[in-house]
């Protein structure tokens, strides 16, 4: 067998590799359970002490590629207690600084935690090194009086993210309207600011921030103090057509613009009316004194009879 076959057979077999694994974590996928379950399954190990079943049931957990931001981090607590309860001091401050770095005013769950939990929670939570989380994001032209379309991509650590908010006031407002958009698999975010019922144009301030599941803000674009600005002009005047004579034109005898008096045709369809109207009310009051008309055989008066 030559070089250049025993690399063909080489990659085929790569490629077969590739097909058959992607094909298994598929299925794997289709046949896992929701993660809420697999999560309150963990909890429930925990909560029994049965914590050498527990530990690895919350690592497939956080294996999971699906999770959301609140889910993931659930696990992380779930994962670090149970680590605290096998006495893996080491183990537990890995988990929770990976909790308070994608959500550092995260809160224990359990309120009824022992105060070895409580207090090692307590100190990662102080020493929290949030992750550096980034928002890519252009403001819209304005160029058309639409409502405008705000679009926000959350361009690293998108899983530690809950929610993106999109804060805007008309300028001079002393409060802003929040909108919460969710985000897709993308880690992408939109929505539309509304306009005011007004047709006026408008100035309208902005700012975008990332959310993490307690609410604290892991990035931002613009903020109260500098908001980013979208200009929206005002509503294009509707132009409706009139008759009317303006007062400089009738000043001035001339017939205003698009006015059909000043058209010649006019006063001669006006006055061939007028004729014709006469030339019938001649010949109606001519008919009416005379009487009917002799016709081509004359008139016939038939006598009255008496029965």
């Amino acid at each position: 067998m030559t070089r250049g076959a025993a690399l063909r057979g080489s990659s085929r077999l790569v490629i077969v590799v590739v097909i058959a694994l992607v094909a298994a974590t598929q299925a794997h996928a289709q046949d896992a359970p929701p993660a809420s379950a697999q999560l309150a399954e963990v909890r429930e190990l925990a909560l029994r002490a049965n914590y050498r079943t527990a530990l690895p049931a919350a690592q497939a957990l956080l294996a999971r590629t699906d999770l959301d931001a609140e889910t993931r981090n659930e696990a992380l607590e779930v994962l670090a207690t149970i680590h605290l309860a096998m006495r893996d001091e080491a183990a537990a401050r890995e988990a929770l600084a990976t909790l308070y770095a994608r959500d550092p005013a995260h809160r224990l769950h359990d309120p009824d935690a022992s105060p070895v939990v409580q207090s090692a929670f307590a100190r990662a939570r102080e020493s929290a090194m949030p992750l550096a989380i980034t928002i890519d994001h252009t403001p819209p032209a304005g160029e058309r009086r639409t409502a405008p379309e705000i679009t926000a991509r959350v361009v690293d650590h998108a899983d530690a993210v809950h929610e993106i908010r999109l804060a805007h006031r008309a300028r001079g407002a002393s409060r802003a309207s929040i909108v919460v958009l969710a985000l897709d698999a993308e880690g992408t975010a939109s929505g539309r600011i509304a306009l005011p019922s007004d047709d006026a144009a408008q100035t309208i301030e902005y700012w975008i921030e990332a959310a993490a599941p307690s609410g604290h803000v892991l990035a931002r674009v613009g903020s109260p103090e500098a908001p980013l600005v979208v200009e929206v002009p005002a509503a294009a005047p509707v132009v409706v057509a009139s008759a009317a004579t303006t007062v400089e034109e009738h000043d001035r005898g001339e017939a205003p613009s698009g006015d059909v008096t000043g058209e010649w045709w006019f006063w001669t369809l006006i006055g061939v009316a007028v004729v014709g109207a006469g030339v019938g009310i001649g010949v109606g009051v001519a008919v009416a004194s005379e009487g009917p008309s002799d016709g081509s055989l004359g008139n016939v008066t038939l006598p009255l009879l008496a029965f």
